[in-house]
């Protein structure tokens, strides 16, 4: 018998299994069905029914973290947050550094940040005009609470508020109207015994009343809640209290615990200055507030008081907020071709 016909070869025995395989998936594959049929857009209408409630609300918060991260990523930049060490993502990044002109930035944080007030805002016109139980319903508050958020990250980070193609209007606009969703989701809440929907209604509130300028509101928001919403630091400092104000400031330092020695943070030094006091409250606010989109309203509300203390010298950026987007003027009939952006 000739060997090399009695066994067959290596070679041979890899080319019949891949054979085998090949048919064995043809085979397999011939028994399925691969069609597939686009079921389209769904109707307007499908998102008033109550079962897309839940997905609605998860897509309110989905909006709201995609318009904060990259509003915050531009503006962190502006308030020094971060310094870049070399032009990495050119093309996401403004073409001159830490200027925020309409030429330099693109349209895209405008329409991100403006898309997530829309959302929420018009998911709770939905939930309002189709639930008989929406003053008693977790999703009202919830959604009240994302729209509260959504006009606060505008207020504090865009010079002008435009409210559904209307014309522009002060971005104080932004915080009556997440002062107003706040307020009734804190009502809603408390009613249906939610406390930590209340709680974060309630600071969230006392942030935008900052804004407006209302401390005795703030505060009173503030005393209900942990001391990590506190805002008694400053509102002790507009009325000169240096040593009240610091000796809150060190109170919150004691809590924080380090991760490398299980020690709290060293406490600030006793001072009966207000040039002083101010220069850590900014600081404590630096500090906690890092990369969460807050710095620049913070930096925009002491200049324009013009509020005691050291900080940066953003002397040389064009403006200290984000202005209209191009995409908005050249599509709003309301606002002007050549329209003047504030500079802070």
């Amino acid at each position: 018998m000739d060997r090399d016909r009695a066994f067959p070869t290596t070679a041979s025995l890899r080319g019949l299994t891949r054979g085998l395989l090949t048919l064995s998936l043809l085979l397999g594959v011939g028994g399925c069905d691969f069609s597939v049929t686009n079921p389209g857009r769904s109707a307007d209408a499908e998102l008033d029914d109550p079962a897309a409630r839940a997905p609605l609300v998860s897509g309110m918060k989905a909006a709201l973290s995609s318009a904060l991260w990259r509003v915050s990523f531009v503006g962190a930049e502006v308030t020094r947050e971060y310094v870049q060490g070399g032009r990495i993502f050119t093309t996401k990044l403004p073409t001159r550094s830490g200027q925020l002109t309409r030429e330099d930035i693109s349209s895209a944080f405008w329409n991100y940040a403006v898309r997530a007030r829309w959302i929420a805002e018009d998911g709770i016109r939905r939930f309002r005009e189709h639930d008989p139980d929406f003053d008693r319903s977790e999703s009202s508050a919830e959604a009240l609470i994302y729209a509260g958020f959504a006009n606060r990250l505008l207020g504090e980070n865009f010079c002008e508020a435009v409210i559904d193609g209307g014309a522009p209007e002060p971005r104080t606009v932004y915080f009556d109207r997440a002062e107003r969703h706040f307020t009734e989701a804190l009502g809603i809440a408390t009613s249906i015994g939610r406390t930590d929907l209340a709680e974060i209604a309630r600071a969230g509130r006392a942030t935008v009343r900052v804004h407006l300028g209302d401390w005795d509101g703030a505060v009173g928001d503030a005393s209900e809640i942990g001391d990590e919403f506190v805002f008694q630091a400053e509102a002790l400092l507009r009325k000169g209290d240096a040593t009240g104000a610091l000796a809150i400031i060190n109170r919150l330092r004691s809590t924080l615990v380090s991760d490398h020695d299980g020690r709290p943070l060293g406490l600030r030094p006793e001072t009966t200055d207000l040039e002083e006091a101010w220069t850590y409250l900014k600081e404590e606010r630096a500090i906690e507030l890092w990369l969460e989109g807050r710095r620049l309203g913070d930096i925009r509300r002491w200049t324009i008081e013009g509020v005691p203390g050291r900080s940066e010298d953003l002397s040389d950026r064009v403006r200290l907020c984000f202005p209209i987007a191009q995409s908005e003027i050249d599509t709003n009939p309301n606002i002007e071709l050549q329209h003047d952006d504030p500079r802070i």
